[in-house]
């Protein structure tokens, strides 16, 4: 089974962004299996050589290419990757730009959700979303979650605590430095105690001195942390708690994400994200709390790239 893959023009200019590392851990998890997936070049590949097309995010930018696959009878797989807003504000934006006879952004996601013959949301909220908002069909819509490399695990604590100069855990905070990401909020929280923190991200993600997950010292640091915490006002899914799960950190996550969906629900502490005070208990709780070694084999055994790429595979099979 020939599978190409293909996201947004630019995605792979954010070598530390979400899309492109689902992407290539997706990539990565299927070099052992009988399937050949390749990444699509614009100049040499052809649709026509392959058997399914695997869109990662919704773009306006691929309707063209789905429609050739769909006249050539390709299978359309799409990743969707979908932020989640007012449903019944898009439903009327739909209705809005069909009666004008407009292509609006939530006119042309729809015309490619239904072309699919199957999706993948990250999670149910998301999942739900699509069928409510754009009307599609949730026989056809498969709730699987990103996969979490392993790069991350077994990190020398050692290593960040001395470039540090830290002498005790710390609280860990890692992703880009934005308003969402919300590290001002940890900052002021923590301001008035003696607990450590350590933020890991940067504010331009195209820098070249931008955080890699590859590099010796982001598995330290998640080595050395007592506690990760996610405190964004807006998330999909949450890359960095599931790392901090996996390499035995405790967890303080914004109430935004679907904690018990996932697993985390008696293992995190979620807070909501406005109030400082809320972060601040979470985080003292959380910082003075034993860590569960099960929850962290869980998670492991969950969310390991592995298994994730076999829920990928049957959708394959099945189509």
């Amino acid at each position: 089974m020939k599978i190409l893959v293909n996201s947004y023009y630019n995605f792979a200019q954010n070598t530390a962004g979400g899309v492109y590392s689902k992407v290539m851990n997706y990539i990565h998890s299927a070099k052992d299996s009988d399937l050949t997936i390749k990444q699509f070049d614009v100049w040499n590949d052809k649709v026509m050589d392959y058997d399914i097309i695997h869109y990662f995010a919704l773009k306006a930018e691929f309707m063209d290419q789905m429609y050739m696959a769909k006249k050539l009878g390709k299978k359309i797989v799409i990743s969707s990757i979908v932020t989640i807003a007012d449903a019944k504000r898009t439903r009327l934006k739909i209705k809005f730009g069909r009666y004008l006879h407009l292509q609006t952004n939530e006119n042309i996601r729809q015309s490619m959700l239904q072309m699919a013959d199957a999706i993948i949301t990250e999670t149910r909220k998301e999942k739900d979303y699509i069928v409510d908002a754009y009307g599609i069909d949730p026989v056809k819509i498969h709730v699987i979650p990103n996969g979490v490399s392993e790069e991350v695990l077994d990190g020398d604590p050692e290593l960040i605590m001395g470039k540090l100069g830290l002498t005790r855990p710390f609280v860990l905070q890692v992703g880009r430095f934005d308003s969402n990401k919300n590290q001002l909020s940890v900052i002021r929280a923590l301001k008035d105690t003696d607990i450590p923190v350590v933020f890991v991200g940067g504010a331009d993600p195209s820098a070249p001195n931008y955080f890699d997950h590859s590099d010796p010292l982001m598995a330290s640091a998640y080595a050395a942390a007592k506690v990760v915490v996610l405190p964004s006002h807006h998330e999909i899914f949450g890359n960095a708690i599931f790392e901090g799960a996996m390499t035995k950190s405790n967890i303080v996550a914004t109430d935004v994400l679907p904690l018990d969906e996932f697993g985390f629900s008696k293992n995190a502490i979620a807070i909501d994200s406005t109030n400082i005070t809320d972060i601040k208990e979470a985080i003292i709780e959380a910082y003075n709390k034993e860590i569960d070694e099960k929850f962290s084999d869980f998670v492991k055994e969950k969310y390991s790239l592995s298994a994730i790429f076999v829920q990928h595979l049957n959708i394959y099979k099945r189509l």
